[in-house]
Order: C-alpha cells, then structure tokens, then sequence
C-alpha cells in the first residue's frame, strides 16, 4: 500500500472528535478553613488565625527581621520596589507580607501572581513569606482553584504550598533551597 493510500484510509476512518470531559466539582461538607490550616501544617506552614493581629506576629515571629516588604500593609512595610528592581535591592528582602484571593484546602497552597508580588522573584528571594487570607477565598481542590485563578490575566502566578524544602542534596533536608525558608499563612476573620 502506498503512502497516498494509507493517508487517504486514515483521513476516511477517522473518528468524530469528542469534547473535553466535564471536571466535576467535588462538594462535602469539610470545614474548608480547619482542612487547609491542616494541609498547611502538614507542608510545614506556620498557621494564624482567628483575631490575632498581624503586627503582634511579625513582632513574634520576625523579631530579627529588618527588611519587610509589605505593599498593602504600609504600617509594616519598611521597603518598597518596583518591577524594575534589580537585584541589589530585590536580595535584601528579609520578610515579604502578601494578601492572597485564593487558598486551596486540598493541599493548603495559596494564589500570588506578579500583580499582587510587585516583582516575580519577590515569593523565592525573601527568607520568610508571611500571606494572609480570607476564610471565604478558600475552595476544596484545585479543580475549583483553577476555575478562580486569574491564570489568564497574570503574566506570572504560582500556588505556594510551605516553605521550599529539597533532600536531594547528600540526602539531607534542605529548607530554603528554592525559595522562602518559612511560610506562613494568616486567616482573617
């Protein structure tokens, strides 16, 4: 059979396209907010909630910490960049405070794009990554997170779930290699 032939019986038996399949949404009756604090926990995650107020745990928590970037929370922020940051400014970042749209309680990761960091490096350069988060911007899976995200509109976004953590460096545990070596996450009330 000829190579004309064989095209042509390909061409003619081939089958009707079918269309992408429904995700189904999965729904139960888990508290969102108690399942991601322990999905973030498990990842390693610092979790706050309820009342406590976000300058108390920055002067707990990041006592040390001299350099915070935190666009949006202007009584704590001590530095600002631009897009245009270079690295001279970018690698002095000590702590970087986010507000985050979306939490996922499947896995307890969080949403950040380049338009709520300010500059894309900003969520791997900083020692510690502090994002807070409304109970309500908290869906089941990543089903539901993908359907949320703004994915189209960001020129850049990541789902955060703990601090960066490798072992594959002489079979030691690493914390930090990648990334942030501490997150934490603050549900509001």
């Amino acid at each position: 059979m000829g190579r004309i032939k064989i095209l042509k019986s390909v061409k003619k038996n081939k089958p009707d396209r079918v269309g992408l399949p429904e995700i189904p949404v999965f729904n139960n009756n888990m508290e969102l907010m108690k399942l991601f604090m322990k999905n973030s926990l498990a990842s390693g995650t610092k979790c706050f909630s309820g009342g406590q107020n976000i300058n108390k745990i920055v002067q707990v928590h990041f006592s040390t910490v001299k350099n915070i970037f935190a666009p949006g929370f202007s009584e704590i922020g001590n530095m600002g960049i631009s897009e245009n940051s270079g690295v001279a400014v970018l690698k002095n970042i000590e702590l970087a405070i986010f507000e985050s749209p979306l939490g996922v309680a499947e896995n307890g990761a969080v949403w950040l794009s380049e338009e709520i960091c300010g500059h894309r490096i900003v969520p791997f350069i900083t020692q510690h990554l502090l994002v807070v988060l409304s109970p309500e911007h908290i869906v089941e899976n990543m089903h539901e997170a993908y359907r949320r995200a703004p994915v189209a509109d960001a020129g850049f976004g990541v789902f955060v779930a703990g601090p960066s953590k490798t072992a594959d460096i002489e079979q030691s545990l690493v914390v930090g290699a990648q990334g942030a070596r501490s997150l934490g996450v603050l549900i509001t009330d």
